[in-house]
């Protein structure tokens, strides 16, 4: 009887077309297995070929080119030149898995329900004939196997017992999110699940962040031969990379029995467990330019320190990033380990003063279709898009438990420092003038410029709910708000959740500094200069209560009006929690009904709040 029965479900590419496709994986494992830990050549292998499967279904070009065009975008900031650089301003410059075989592919099998019926058939039929111990998937045969064992039960019940590899895969790609799993990606419920992600990979792929999995382990497999399932031009593959060797195939080789490696792992991490409390405290004064220079920023930082510690953190739990140390990869490093081990009822702060700033997004075809609120850290520089939006972070809290508790808040303003400034008034980082052109459109009655008007993200929305997650323009993606994963109709967004067993991506409670439309003040307290927004948060809780969400925000509001400073705060999440009590606050859900913006099903109404935030200027 053989050690471990292997099931290896290839990619896309056509595969099929070379003889003995998968000889080079069973070669790979057989030495990790044999050679490399001297263990028995007891290894049984079978294959799924499904390329038959997709030649059966005709593709419809006007389905899927639209798919296919959303699938590239979805890879536009993960050009395989260089896959941690944002690329805004261009279209995706590796054009290598565009075409029938590759993005056409996955596209026809989002698009087409009777192809992925069979699919799942066929590999259900696999799975019960073979019995295999091992699910080795690839690229689209990730997709293919996901999709039956979050489906239904029985689909389910065929991962149970078995440790499930997938590599090279698009599962929690943006657009396959969105379409096929409601935004988010449940666990699977096998023995074991590895993950190889490697960043240099251009096929569409994305990494998975799942906290507190004890049966989920992604390894990082970094290497030039980028979609290889095994070396090529001498760079390893996902397969017979190093950190596969040691992280998966030699404990596998062993026979470690794997209920023992989650107890021992669950042993450990109880161990080493992080408080439930961690904040992230981020404020920026000095700026590179001196036209761009704040004056308050860093006193927010320590006013919220502050608070924080008043109401129950350490200060070991806080951490902050000030000016020269607050560079984008400082803040996305001291987010990940902000969000990471974020457990069922953790609470986590991030609090941001500074500038802000709105840009221009493209789609597949390189013209721009939307605008992305985001943050500017100190090494901000527009040639290379050095800004944080939205896109760089919600793969970071969109994976959170429902029942975490995030909360964003944001001493910034956004859109003003770009579109008013078009008109000389508001002090921001000032936009180049090709980048600032983009947004703007004449107006051949009035002959001046205006703000262009794009089509909404959101149709399927009301008014309100448009404005909640997309701006008061309706095609902007605001922070903390992951629109990229909620690009479907409602309808089948609630079908998709429903099928796939979760509530959907998690997202924060966001408190924003002010409208869309408005700015974002420094005020002078004496000598002492903070944002206006901050001085009167601080000032919210310096008369003892308990207070909702809702109550904080009308309290700021009265207090900025107090110092004369015309601009009104905006707090977005679900209505039970905007009126449920801070020191208490329970998401209990998730994405509807908890944890998110947008419709609430326990209050059959849309959240309370609308967008909020542009580009901090001075003043007061």
């Amino acid at each position: 009887m053989p050690d471990y029965r292997i099931l290896c479900i290839h990619g896309i590419g056509h595969t099929e077309q070379t003889q003995d496709w998968n000889q080079p994986w069973i070669d790979v494992l057989k030495d990790a297995f044999t050679n490399r830990l001297h263990t028995k050549d007891r290894l049984e292998f079978s294959a799924l070929p499904y390329d038959a499967i997709f030649e059966k279904y005709p593709s419809n070009l006007l389905e899927d080119a639209e798919a296919v065009a959303e699938l590239i975008g979805s890879a536009a900031y993960h050009a395989a030149a260089d896959p941690l650089q944002p690329r805004a301003f261009e279209p995706l410059d590796n054009l290598k898995y565009v075409g029938r075989w590759y993005a056409g592919m996955v596209a026809q099998w989002v698009v087409s329900d009777a192809l992925r019926k069979d699919l799942r058939a066929a590999l259900s039929a696999a799975i019960q004939a073979f019995n295999p111990d091992i699910i080795l998937a690839h690229s689209l045969g990730t997709l293919l196997s996901y999709d039956l064992f979050t489906h239904d039960d029985v689909g389910r019940k065929l991962a149970e017992g078995r440790i499930y590899i997938t590599l090279g895969s698009q599962i929690a790609n943006p657009f396959v999110r969105a379409r096929m799993w409601g935004g988010r990606v449940a666990m699977v419920p096998a023995k074991r699940w590895y993950h190889l992600f490697n960043k240099l990979d251009p096929a569409f792929t994305a990494q998975i962040t799942e906290p507190g999995q004890i049966t989920f382990l992604q390894v990082e497999t970094d290497s030039p031969a980028g979609h290889n399932p095994t070396t090529t031009n001498g760079n390893p593959g996902y397969l017979d990379h190093p950190n596969t060797l040691t992280k998966v195939w030699e404990p596998l080789s062993r026979g470690l029995d794997e209920a023992f490696v989650s107890r021992g792992l669950a042993i450990v991490e109880q161990a080493a467990k992080p408080p439930k409390r961690r904040a992230l405290l981020v404020g920026i004064n000095d700026y590179p330019d001196p036209a761009h220079k704040l004056n308050g920023c860093v006193n927010d930082v320590y006013s919220v320190s502050a608070l924080l510690q008043q109401n129950g953190f350490l200060p070991e739990d806080i951490t902050v990033l000030i000016d020269r140390r607050a560079t984008k990869d400082a803040i996305i490093d001291r987010l990940t380990w902000l969000l990471s081990h974020a457990d069922d009822q953790a609470e986590r702060v991030f609090y941001y003063s500074g500038h802000g700033l709105q840009i221009p997004g493209r789609g597949p075809n390189g013209l721009i279709d939307h605008v992305e609120d985001g943050i500017v850290p100190v090494d901000f520089d527009w040639q290379k898009l050095n800004a944080i939006t939205d896109r760089d972070l919600f793969d970071l809290y969109t994976q959170l438990p429902p029942t975490a508790r995030f909360l964003a808040i944001f001493d910034t303003c956004f859109s003003g420092g770009l579109i008013q400034g078009q008109r000389g008034s508001v002090r921001n980082v000032p936009a180049p003038e090709e980048i600032r052109h983009g947004l703007q459109q004449g107006n051949r009655k009035g002959r001046h410029w205006e703000p262009r008007r794009l089509k909404p993200l959101l149709p399927d929305f009301d008014e309100q709910e448009q404005q909640t997650y997309t701006g008061l323009n309706g095609y902007t993606y605001k922070l903390g708000r992951a629109v990229p994963l909620r690009r479907v109709a409602k309808a089948r967004y609630k079908e998709l959740t429903q099928l796939r067993q979760h509530v959907g991506p998690y997202l924060p409670v966001d408190i924003e500094a002010c409208k869309d439309d408005q700015q974002s003040y420094e005020y002078a307290d004496g000598g002492v200069t903070h944002g206006a927004f901050t001085f009167a948060l601080a000032s919210a809780f310096e008369k003892p209560s308990v207070l909702s969400f809702h109550e904080l925000e009308r309290r700021i509001a009265k207090r900025l009006k107090q110092l004369g400073i015309n601009q009104q705060p905006q707090i977005a999440g679900p209505k039970h929690i905007l009126d449920h009590p801070i020191a208490n606050w329970d998401q209990g859900g998730g994405q509807d009904g908890a944890g998110a913006t947008g419709p609430s099903e326990e209050t059959g109404g849309p959240l309370a709040g609308s967008s909020a935030s542009d580009a901090r200027s001075q003043g007061g």
